[in-house]
């Protein structure tokens, strides 16, 4: 599954990975549910604030793919609005603005170590076998390798 699939929503990508696999002739219960989570491991107001800068990016700057699909989760005034803002470059700074609270409580996890870890497992028994960490790009290498460590003991 890909990065930015709504937590609450994987019993909707198990439907599609199944008819997939139908027509592969595959079975879908061998088919692991592994989507990327952007984690975030900065506590406070600074994670919601990186969390909107990177889900504005991939809906307003990736193509529609992302758009589209959390159009078709609900998110379709978000969506067109932050399209609108980060498409013209005199308004680009104002598209995290748009990203919602919801929208950063479904698509990534933040916080420090213990809590990420707890709401990774929450996750898990939602149905996220094999969840994929995706930590945020531009933070320094320290505090990255100091927090995947915190992680790994929690």
């Amino acid at each position: 599954m890909p990065v930015f699939w709504p937590y609450d929503r994987l019993e909707d990508g198990r439907e599609w990975i199944a008819a997939g696999a139908a027509k592969a002739g595959r079975n879908p219960n061998e088919i692991a549910t592994a989507p990327f989570i952007t984690v975030i491991p900065i506590p406070g107001k600074g994670a919601s604030s990186k969390a909107r800068e990177i889900i504005s990016f991939y809906i307003g700057g990736m193509g529609e793919y992302y758009k589209q699909l959390l159009s078709g989760f609900g998110y379709e005034d978000e969506c067109n609005e932050i399209e609108r803002l980060y498409r013209d470059k005199a308004t680009r700074k104002m598209a995290p603005d748009a990203v919602t609270d919801d929208m950063i409580e479904v698509l990534t996890i933040s916080g420090d170590p213990l809590h990420c870890r707890r709401e990774i497992a929450r996750r898990r028994e939602l149905g996220m076998e094999q969840p994929i960490i995706n930590l945020p790009p531009g933070m320094p290498w320290p505090g990255l390798a100091a927090f995947i460590t915190a992680l790994a003991r929690a």
